[in-house]
């Protein structure tokens, strides 16, 4: 635990070419496997809304209950403070052609940013 704040941060590390997958070589025919659940991002938005923004909470027409606004921040925090050390690994050793994230293009942009390579 570290008590003062911090606002951004890097981790580097050093590694050969045949230590990572760029997102490349995907090839038609390749699945898309997901490591992680899509969707912290709108967990998180929902959860500064319930502690922060009132009136952006209230615009949604299918309130999550406050339970399930706790539930889902606190299973985005846990996946998002997860290594995907054990999912890369398994990547490398069966040879996959491409990868990325899922960050702030979603999906689908990355998904077409795979395609284009």
């Amino acid at each position: 635990m570290n008590p003062w704040t911090i606002i951004g941060g890097v981790g580097t590390t050093i590694c050969t070419e045949n230590d990572f997958i760029r997102p490349l070589h995907a090839v038609p025919g390749d699945l898309i496997v997901l490591t992680k659940p899509i969707g912290t991002q709108i967990a998180v938005n929902v959860y500064e809304w319930y502690t922060s923004k009132p009136e952006q909470l209230a615009k949604m027409t299918d309130k999550p209950t406050d339970e399930e606004i706790e539930t889902m921040y606190s299973t985005a925090c846990r996946y998002m403070a997860t290594l995907n050390k054990t999912s890369a690994s398994l990547m490398i050793k069966h040879g996959a052609h491409g990868a990325t994230d899922v960050t702030g293009f979603g999906i689908l942009g990355h998904a077409t940013n795979l395609a284009a390579n």
